[in-house]
């Protein structure tokens, strides 16, 4: 494309925007995505843990993971993340594509070492009646089980509360 200009108070922000639509292609869902943060941030709010997640970024090289609930040790170290993921799109195949993104995003993370321990994805289900839709869905939650990985219908709030306390 040809060179455009920008003009930002904050270069850094909007680099790493720029950054997050084009080649993290944050443009597949963050609407959906942000809805289903709101969601979860009450859900903390009502286990009185919201104080204790905040946004945190996992990454080694060019692979990078943005959690939006995450909590860190005293040694700065992520011992809990939360994922919200929006799995419920009318056209199933950007359930796989961006289900798969992560599974590989996560999947390159642990392989260098750079993944939390235990993670929680909370994801938006498709409807059971379009039975492609569900049984993608159900294909990409036994994908991130396979990885360790915990994974929660955003309706299962009490699951998803109790990933949340910190025992």
């Amino acid at each position: 494309d040809d060179p455009r200009v920008v003009l930002t108070d904050n270069t850094e922000k909007k680099l790493e925007d720029l950054f997050n639509y084009y080649v993290e292609r944050d443009f597949v869902t963050p609407d959906y995505e942000k809805r289903l943060e709101k969601k979860l941030s009450g859900l903390l709010t009502e286990a009185s843990v919201k104080d204790l997640y905040h946004e945190a970024r996992v990454e080694h090289g060019a692979f990078r993971a943005r959690f939006p609930f995450a909590h860190k040790n005293q040694a700065g170290l992520i011992i809990k993340a939360i994922k919200p993921l929006h799995l419920a799109h009318k056209d199933p195949a950007l359930a796989y594509e961006h289900g798969w993104s992560w599974v590989g995003k996560i999947r390159q993370l642990q392989k260098y070492k750079e993944f939390p321990k235990h993670v929680l994805v909370a994801a938006q289900a498709p409807s059971k009646a379009d039975e492609q839709a569900f049984s993608i869905y159900k294909e990409i939650r036994e994908d991130f089980l396979r990885l360790n990985v915990q994974f929660a219908e955003l309706s299962d709030v009490e699951q998803i509360k109790s990933f949340a306390r910190l025992q």
